[in-house]
């Protein structure tokens, strides 16, 4: 997702903030974002600045974006679901190898993911 300064964050929120009505809510949808990209984004909107506009970048971001969904843990309890399931599901589990959204790509598309870990390749993978 973002990978960047506080500019490239305070953008981010800005351009989410001018989709549609201020009634909107939106959600992000990405891969592994709890533990990684939702926190960078919050530490890039208040890096460097007091702590009252760094309070209302917080606010501002948590009333544009009220969901998210992470892909990661998905496929985490889609493992343990195969696992536990009494069915005779195929041997080929090799997508449960790894969780990383590279490895994920490749097994399903049989091909390396373009531009891996940047926001619009990231992006791409998810959509696709």
């Amino acid at each position: 997702m973002l990978h960047g300064t506080q500019g490239s964050a305070l953008r981010y929120l800005e351009w989410v903030e001018s989709i549609g009505s201020n009634n909107n809510k939106h959600c992000i949808i990405g891969h592994n974002i709890k533990q990684f990209d939702i926190p960078i984004i919050i530490r890039s909107l208040v890096r460097g600045v007091s702590d009252d506009i760094g309070k209302a970048r917080i606010d501002r971001f948590t009333k544009a974006i009220t969901h998210y969904i992470d892909t990661y843990p998905l496929f985490r309890d889609c493992k343990a679901m195969w696992d536990a399931s009494p069915c005779d599901y195929p041997q080929d589990t090799t997508i449960f190898q790894s969780f990383k959204l590279g490895d994920l790509y490749s097994h399903v598309f049989s091909e390396r993911l373009p531009n891996a870990h940047t926001a619009v390749g990231d992006a791409k993978a998810n959509l696709k």
